[in-house]
Formats: structure tokens, C-alpha cells, sequence
């Protein structure tokens, strides 16, 4: 092995046949670890001391949800994130995961993706409960209902550029990584009986109101306060 290391401003070097590879005695950087690789000599031992090593490229997955682009401060960050992305290369080898509540407008969904796969290798995405609430603006474009709003977003999400169902990406090794999006929906076992001074969440969940479900999907069953909390109960899957 070649190693270079600086130890109170000395440069010390040992040498052995065999493989070479680099050593810094310097921290990585935090934007990007690097790995090196063992090569074989290809000639004698001075030849080799000067050679370079050569880097591996490393995909990393990130993963990210509910960043709320309706509000102006998310959505500057995210043009910060995208900004820094296009001016350092930093994520041209990397994936995104974007699990969801990026906005309840198709709009803004769309331009969100567009942007991260501008500077994300590939971006998944999955929606969350938000993408599925359909408003008046939905109802004027002809969205009935959930279902409808669901496969509207899912195609706008396609469009920008981004994966939405099961991917599979291969290592650096050669190992392969699957991502798979799970398209569901809570059931109605999170309803819960409260006393009369307490309120449920379902009551006041804007998903109560804003999901608007086909009559083939059941609705949750409300208990009573008799009714144990843990027995089950209707539910909703998509």
C-alpha cells in the first residue's frame, strides 16, 4: 500500500507490492464522502507511488415529506435546497424519496417535483393525505371525488419526472435496493371514543371534510363509548 499522511508537516511514505490505495489524513467533506478503491500495480514501485486513485461514484437515498410548498417559507427553502444542488452537483447521484403532503394543489405538487428532479438522479414519490383533499377548484375541473384527485396527482407527478411505483436501483457493489411506495389509506380503527368535554380527531380532521370517497369504499364506523377502542371496524383502502 501507497499511504500519504501529514503528521507535524511531514510527508511519511510507506510502500509494499501488491495494491495502492490513497489515504488523506484530512476530514471528508460533509457534502460528500469519498471512497477509494484498491488498484494492482501496473509498475514499478516509484511509478506507482505517484499514481491517482480513481473515486467511486456512491448514490445515497434521501428521503423527505410534508413540505407544504402552499407556504411561502417552505417553498423558498426548497429553492434554496435546489439551488445549492445546481450550483455544487451535489445530488446528480443521489435518490429522493418524497413521501407525501407536498401541497393539496396539483399545481404546486408539480412544480415541486420538477424542481427536485432537476437536481435529484431520480426522485419517488409517493402522495400523502394532503394531495388527496379535493377543494372547489378541483370539483371546477371535473375531480368528483379521492380516487379521482389520487390518479390526477399521480399523473402530474409522472409528468414532472418522478418514479411512483416499485424501483429498483444496483449499488455500488452490485447489490440491488428496492423502493416500494405504499398506496393506502388509514382505517377507521383510529376513531376512538372520548367523554363529552373531549373532542375526537375525526371530528375536526380536515381529512373528514376534504376526502370525498366513491360509496364502493366503506366508511369508518363510528363506536360508541361503550364500544372498546381495539375491536375493529370499518375501514378505507385504496
Amino acid at each position: 500500500l501507497t499511504q500519504h499522511s501529514h503528521t507535524r508537516g511531514h510527508d511519511t511514505r510507506r510502500a509494499t507490492r501488491g495494491s495502492c490505495c490513497t489515504y488523506s489524513s484530512s476530514p471528508p467533506s460533509p457534502r460528500r464522502q469519498k471512497t477509494f478503491v484498491y488498484e494492482p500495480l501496473k509498475a514499478s514501485l516509484p511509478e506507482a507511488e505517484g499514481a491517482k486513485t480513481k473515486e467511486k461514484i456512491i448514490m445515497r437515498v434521501f428521503a423527505i415529506s410534508d413540505i407544504h410548498v402552499d407556504f411561502p417559507k417552505n417553498a423558498d427553502y426548497l429553492r434554496r435546497i435546489v439551488s445549492h444542488g445546481k450550483i455544487h452537483s451535489e445530488f446528480k447521484d443521489d435518490v429522493l424519496i418524497v413521501a407525501g403532503d407536498i401541497s393539496h394543489k396539483k399545481e404546486h405538487v408539480c412544480w415541486a417535483l420538477r424542481e427536485l428532479n432537476s437536481v435529484f438522479k431520480n426522485t419517488i414519490y409517493c402522495p400523502g393525505n394532503h394531495e388527496l383533499w379535493v377543494t372547489e377548484d378541483d370539483k371546477a375541473n371535473g375531480i368528483e371525488n379521492s380516487i379521482e384527485k389520487f390518479n390526477d396527482i399521480q399523473l402530474g407527478a409522472q409528468k414532472a419526472g418522478s418514479l411512483i411505483s416499485t424501483s429498483n436501483f444496483k449499488t455500488q457493489n452490485g447489490s440491488n435496493v428496492t423502493i416500494c411506495p405504499i398506496l393506502a389509506w388509514y382505517d377507521g380503527s383510529l376513531y376512538f371514543p372520548v367523554g363529552s368535554e373531549q373532542y375526537n380527531a375525526l371530528d375536526i380532521c380536515s381529512d373528514t371534510r376534504l376526502c370525498i370517497w366513491p360509496k364502493l369504499i366503506s366508511e369508518p364506523e363510528k363506536k360508541s363509548d361503550n364500544d372498546s377502542a381495539s375491536e375493529g371496524g370499518g375501514g378505507q383502502i385504496l
